[in-house]
């Protein structure tokens, strides 16, 4: 159970670190334009 709850957990976090660096790269392409 608590296993399964960590991989979970860190799934959800390379998720919210996959949508920062997309939000990243989105603001410096849009300031380079």
């Amino acid at each position: 159970m608590i296993l399964t709850n960590v991989k979970y957990n860190k799934n959800k976090i390379v998720e919210a670190v996959n949508i920062f660096k997309a939000a990243s790269f989105w603001c410096v392409s849009s300031m380079a334009l």
